[in-house]
């Protein structure tokens, strides 16, 4: 190759390295997707607690990403930034109490979250001896399905717990997670959101069933009579989509600094109440409405989850993750380890209450067995129920009793609370394609009739008889 031609050839790519560049800058797509991939790396070096080393090799918590992405762990300072092309385009700092949101101008200061002396944790008595056949069909399944294991495995299984009669019977792990470990679960979030307008409806610090607090929305707008309950029952009547697509106002809504800003852009296609439809910008719309309520009481949500429930059950690993504008995502970001989870179900399947504190609203766990009208039997207060079809899908558990209760996520999140039996079941993971699925409900189903069996209880696949 003659020195002219190599010449040209560098001059040609210098101009393609350019202009690739001068588009990244340019366009908001790109620079919302290396924030977004920030916050997760940075999820995953403070919160999953992966080691920085794999971190920085692009491992995360959401996959591994291609070597042009670059991840970089800055751990005494609690960041993580990311290149491309050897350039830096998002970096992410961690905020103890707050989870992690990206280094930009704008970004509220909130105060410092000081968590309280770690709270004696509630006991989880381990009772796995008496429940062999269920554990080791628990460790059969997790050797081939657990994230990591197995060829061809789409089921990616990381935790699952399951608790009897308040004691914990199994817990199994995969390899690259612990007791210590936290996890995203992803929607599970929206049950926390829940959880919290509950308790602060409870105790007079927030009105459910007042309009939601939304400074986009002027006076006389169409959108202002729309509740913060019809928002967290899914049924506000608001045009979002839940459609993460790469152009989607889904996607924007959460790589932007504030979530609920975005959401709250949506018209008004239904009254309140008469449509059913699960979307994650109705919950972040409403988790900001309660931090406006609190916020007036002198709370962060931090504080107040910390204070109200959290520390009651001895649950000490908990993080709710705010954007820029100090808004939790309640649609999608909460942290915590399989054990909290599984607390926090034991909780809520036992009416609210421990050491005879009642700690969710009395009733609470009861109501969500009269789903809104609008969901055709599928929904209450952002948990799924185990009714009727919606959206011509078969009945969610299979295999299950009626009286499920799930507190669920995508990729196969569950957690599963069954009042009939004094059950939980804790699957936590990232479940792909149908074939997955299906696997997983008939891996749960079996896991449940053997909890049953050992337990004592002649009991069957016995409250539905659907196939699956």
């Amino acid at each position: 190759m003659t020195r002219p031609l190599k010449l040209l050839l560098m001059f040609v790519a210098a101009i393609a390295l350019i202009i690739v560049v001068a588009l990244l800058v340019l366009n908001p797509l790109p620079q919302r997707l290396l924030r977004l991939i920030s916050v997760e790396a940075c999820h995953s070096a403070f919160l999953v607690a992966f080691p920085a080393e794999e971190v920085n090799a692009g491992r995360t918590s959401m996959g591994t990403f291609p070597g042009i992405i670059g991840l970089h762990v800055d751990t005494p300072r609690r960041e993580v930034a990311v290149t491309l092309l050897g350039i830096e385009f998002a970096r992410s700092r961690h905020r103890p109490g707050y989870g992690c949101a990206p280094e930009e101008p704008g970004r509220v200061s909130l105060p410092p979250h000081l968590p309280s002396p770690s709270p004696t944790p509630w006991p989880l008595q381990d009772s796995s001896a008496a429940f062999p056949a269920l554990n080791d069909y628990i460790q059969t399944e997790m050797l081939s399905s657990a994230e990591g294991q197995g060829e061809d495995n789409d089921t990616n299984h990381r935790a699952i717990l399951v608790m009897q009669d308040g004691k914990l019977v199994a817990e199994h792990y995969a390899p690259a997670y612990n007791a210590e470990s936290r996890f995203a679960t992803a929607s599970i979030a929206k049950s926390v959101n829940a959880l919290l307008w509950a308790i602060a409806d409870d105790r007079g610090l927030a009105d459910l069933d007042a309009p939601a607090e939304v400074p986009e929305w002027p006076a006389g707008d169409s959108r202002v009579g729309i509740t913060n309950r019809n928002l967290v029952d899914m049924v506000s009547g608001l045009d979002n989509e839940e459609d993460f697509s790469l152009f989607s106002r889904s996607l924007e809504m959460i790589t932007s600094p504030d979530t609920a800003s975005v959401a709250a852009r949506a018209s008004k296609i239904a009254e309140p109440g008469e449509r059913f439809y699960y979307v994650s910008a109705d919950t972040n719309i409403a988790s900001r409405s309660l931090q406006y309520a609190l916020s007036r009481e002198g709370w962060s949500i931090a504080d107040f989850a910390e204070t109200y429930l959290f520390d009651k059950i001895g649950a000490d690993s908990f993080e709710l993750v705010t954007d820029g504008a100090g808004t939790f995502i309640g649609s999608s970001l909460v942290y915590a380890t399989g054990r909290d989870w599984a607390r926090l179900a034991q909780l809520t399947l036992q009416e609210g209450k421990v050491n005879g504190e009642q700690v969710l609203p009395a009733g609470l766990t009861d109501s969500f067995q009269t789903p809104v009208p609008a969901s055709k039997g599928a929904y209450k207060f952002s948990v799924w129920l185990n009714r009727e079809p919606l959206y011509g899908k078969p009945i969610k558990h299979p295999g299950l009793p009626l009286d499920t209760l799930d507190f669920h996520g995508v990729g196969g999140n569950h957690i599963l609370m069954i009042p009939s039996s004094n059950t939980v079941i804790v699957r936590i993971g990232q479940a792909s394609g149908g074939g997955a699925f299906r696997r997983l409900h008939r891996f749960i189903a079996g896991a449940y009739v053997l909890v049953q069996r050992e337990r004592g209880v002649a009991e069957t696949l016995a409250a539905n008889e659907t196939e699956f």
